[in-house]
């Protein structure tokens, strides 16, 4: 009860300090009133992406992305995570040790990281880039909580962000705490991190600003 109570508050802080970071990005037709919807992150992802292609999403979470995926291009769709999601779900899933991808080189087309990689320290964090980038043949495609530059509300917003996370996943067996906030990047440094890796021959940074009412939210290419 203690935990689920400071998640929920860390939570409404996170908000707070995001809302007041955008009271002056001007609302948009249709989002005004509406949260950021997975729905709209994947027909941006979606994009990028090949009818029939294989897609692996590693830290899928509840495996719900490949249907929101699949409303705009035909995948065959693969979910990895640290723990199962519930009966319900229908796509492929496989749990993971959240390092050792379990899948043959070039196994698949596109590989996603979506929110995944703010959570591990860098070394964690290039050690499983390296390994989505080995699993895959075309791309891999990043969705990040990213910035030309931090303000001092994002930070605060990211930090709590971090805080919340360490709260609600510290009973998870696999999770460690990334111990502070060092893999929120700004545009610039997710291209240097991408380009520092050698796998990837371009690294192209798109901000979502057109369909989020929140500026955070990137989608990041990283072609092989």
């Amino acid at each position: 009860m203690i935990r689920e109570t400071a998640s929920l508050l860390l939570r409404g802080l996170q908000y707070a300090a995001a809302r007041c970071a955008n009271t002056e990005k001007p609302a948009l037709r249709g989002l005004a009133r509406a949260p950021v919807t997975d729905v709209l992150k994947a027909h941006e992802l979606a994009k990028h992406i090949a009818p029939g292609e294989r897609v692996l999403d590693i830290g899928c979470g509840r495996a719900e992305r490949g249907e929101a995926l699949r409303r705009f291009v035909p995948i065959t769709y693969v979910g990895i995570d640290l723990a199962r999601p519930p009966a319900s779900a229908e796509e492929r899933f496989v749990v993971f040790d959240g390092e050792h991808v379990p899948f043959d080189d070039a196994s698949f087309d596109t590989t996603l990281l979506c929110y995944v990689l703010h959570h591990l320290t860098p070394e964690r964090a290039e050690v499983l880039l390296g390994e989505a980038a080995r699993v895959s043949r075309r791309r891999v495609l990043l969705l990040e909580d990213s910035m030309p530059e931090w303000s001092s509300l994002y930070r605060l917003r990211n930090w709590l962000h971090r805080v919340e996370s360490d709260v609600a996943y510290a009973s998870r067996q696999n999770y460690r705490s990334p111990g502070g906030e060092s893999m929120f990047l700004t545009h610039a440094e997710w291209c240097t991190f991408l380009q520092r890796a050698g796998r990837f021959r371009h690294v192209r940074v798109e901000p979502l600003a057109a369909v989020s009412k929140y500026s955070h939210h990137t989608l990041v290419e990283a072609t092989l």
